[in-house]
C-alpha cells in the first residue's frame, strides 16, 4: 500500500503499476513522450478501490451506478450523486 489515493498522470509510469493499474501506468508514461498530447488527468489508486470495497455504505450506491443505463445521462447523474453523498457521509 502506498497510502495515497490519487496520483496525477504526470507522476505515474510503469513503476507504479501496482498502485494505479496497467492503464493508469501506461497513460502516465504517454505524458512523457514528445509529440503525444494528453489532457491533464489523474489515477485513483488500488488502495482507494480497496478502501471503497470495504465500505458497506457504498455497496448499494455503487451497485446502482454500475447498473445505470450508460445511454441515460440523467440516470448516471442521479446514481453518481448518490455515490458522492455516500462518500461524503463516510468517515
Amino acid at each position: 500500500m502506498t497510502g495515497r489515493y490519487v496520483w496525477q498522470l504526470h507522476e505515474v509510469d510503469e513503476a507504479r503499476i501496482a498502485a494505479v493499474g496497467g492503464k493508469g501506468a501506461h497513460l502516465g508514461a504517454l505524458t512523457r513522450i514528445d509529440g503525444v498530447r494528453l489532457p491533464r488527468g489523474f489515477c485513483v489508486t488500488t488502495d482507494a478501490f480497496r478502501l471503497v470495497a470495504r465500505t458497506p455504505a457504498l455497496a448499494g450506491p455503487l451497485d446502482r451506478l454500475a447498473r445505470a443505463d450508460a445511454d441515460d445521462p440523467a440516470a448516471l447523474r442521479t446514481a453518481a450523486a448518490e455515490v458522492r453523498r455516500a462518500v461524503e457521509r463516510t468517515a
